[in-house]
């Protein structure tokens, strides 16, 4: 697998730490681009030609949905009282993201979430995780530490799906 050197998502600059907003602010970002990756995986089950490329979508859609839930909550946490998911900003690259959902092919979706899509996120995930505050944001460290695991999972298993589903 060929991937580009640098996977960073646009305006994440955490140098220097995090404040809760600013931890509110990326991972509502992150909510946002794990809510396209469930809605693409979800949304190509039926079309996917064999039953393990079924399930491999299956599971990245229950994995991603579940992480989209933690982070939302989490936001909430963070912005109380403000309870609001508004993309602003983000609007672009969440719009990237749910392009997935209109990809050609079954195999098209999967190289370019296992290619383009997941890799950038989980190195943005790695880059919060080493900003992020051990004992203010353990909360978040919690659940994303082990999301990290599993995109890099959805990585190899999408690739390996995408070669079968040929």
């Amino acid at each position: 697998m060929n991937q580009p050197a640098d996977h960073h998502l646009p305006g994440l600059h955490l140098e220097g730490g995090l404040f809760r907003v600013d931890s509110a602010a990326v991972l509502k970002r992150f909510f946002h681009l794990e809510r396209a990756l469930t809605i693409s995986c979800a949304g190509w089950i039926p079309a996917a030609r064999r039953l393990e490329t079924k399930l491999t979508l299956a599971n990245a859609a229950w994995e991603d949905a579940l992480t989209a839930d933690d982070l939302r909550n989490r936001v909430f946490e963070l912005k109380y009282p403000d309870q609001t998911l508004d993309l602003g900003v983000d609007t672009r690259l969440a719009e990237l993201y749910s392009s997935a959902l209109h990809a050609p092919s079954a195999v098209a979706l999967l190289r370019a979430q296992a290619r383009v899509l997941l890799p950038a996120l989980t190195a943005s995930y790695r880059e919060y995780l080493t900003t992020a505050d051990e004992i203010a944001d353990a909360p978040t460290r919690r659940f994303l530490g082990p999301a990290v695991v599993e995109v890099d999972a959805q990585i190899r298993v999408f690739e390996e799906a995408a070669s079968c589903e040929l």
